[in-house]
């Protein structure tokens, strides 16, 4: 009986701890640092410099800023290329190849 309840209490206490999985849609590698300077077009449509490049199935992005939950540091020692997976979308404020990540983390 006592058994029966140990093993009970550890099933419960698993069940318990159990964290709910965040579901990435896509795969990608952070390439580097994008480092070119774009000048404004002639219809005044610039082209938001900067940002770190990252490819994603078979295409070339970058973003801006990592989401403030990610555990993904990104600063001067920073060692590329890094696999990660991500939830992102295109940008809303950036007509070129800017997206926004939602969720990253370390693959």
């Amino acid at each position: 009986m006592n058994k029966l309840c140990i093993l009970l209490l550890v099933l419960l206490v698993v069940l318990a701890c159990h964290h709910e999985q965040i579901k990435f849609m896509d795969t990608g590698i952070l390439a580097g640092y994008d480092a070119r300077m774009f000048p404004c077009l002639a219809n005044n449509i610039c082209s938001c410099p900067g940002g770190i490049f990252i490819e994603i199935r078979g295409s070339t992005y970058r973003f801006l800023e990592l989401p403030k939950n990610s555990n993904i540091i990104l600063d001067g020692s920073t060692k590329f290329p890094i696999k990660v997976k991500l939830n992102w979308e295109k940008s809303t404020s950036c007509p070129m190849d800017l997206i926004d990540i939602n969720q990253i983390a370390l693959f």
